[in-house]
This record gives structure tokens, C-alpha cells and sequence, in this order.
């Protein structure tokens, strides 16, 4: 599991921790590009923001979000969460 929040009840983990300070700029950006694609934004229905992270990897499989390797080439300075990020994704 991703865990891009220190949460107790956060779904999502990495595999590695890189560091804090990428880990939340990493947070920001993937929540950055799925905020205008959602009609529900976490808190009104009972989302969290772990749950919206967890629906990122299918948003960008449905090229409505940048992918892993786009992503790395716009940020490479976060190419390691990334790349772990969208592994753990996929064991899920």
C-alpha cells in the first residue's frame, strides 16, 4: 500500500519512504491534476483525500490524468516517488 500521509487510517503507502518533502510534493501535485477531473472533492462525500490518491493510477490508464512516465519527465526531481508510487499502485 502508498502512504503519501502519516494518517493512521491512510490506505495508501510507499513502499520506501524517499523523503517527506517529496512525498508531499508528490501528494500535491497527483491531487493537483485529479481535482478538476472529480465531481466529488473529498469531505462532502465522505472521501478522504488517501481514497482520491488510491483512483489516480486509473484516472491517468484513462488519460484523464498524466501517467507515471510523463509525470517523471514534467517533475524529475520526484522520478523515485513516482516510479514507487504507481509500483505499489499496482499491487494494490
Amino acid at each position: 500500500m502508498l502512504l503519501l500521509d502519516e494518517a493512521p487510517n491512510a490506505r495508501v503507502r510507499l513502499a520506501r519512504p524517499e523523503t517527506a518533502r517529496g512525498r508531499a510534493r508528490l501528494k500535491g501535485l497527483l491531487l493537483g491534476y485529479l481535482q478538476a477531473d472529480l465531481a466529488h472533492w473529498p469531505g462532502a462525500d465522505g472521501m478522504t483525500l488517501a481514497d482520491v490518491l488510491l483512483g489516480y493510477p486509473q484516472a491517468a490508464a484513462a488519460g484523464r490524468a498524466p501517467g507515471p512516465v510523463e509525470l517523471a519527465l514534467r517533475h524529475p526531481d520526484l522520478a523515485d516517488e513516482v516510479a514507487t508510487f504507481f509500483a505499489c499502485a499496482g499491487r494494490g
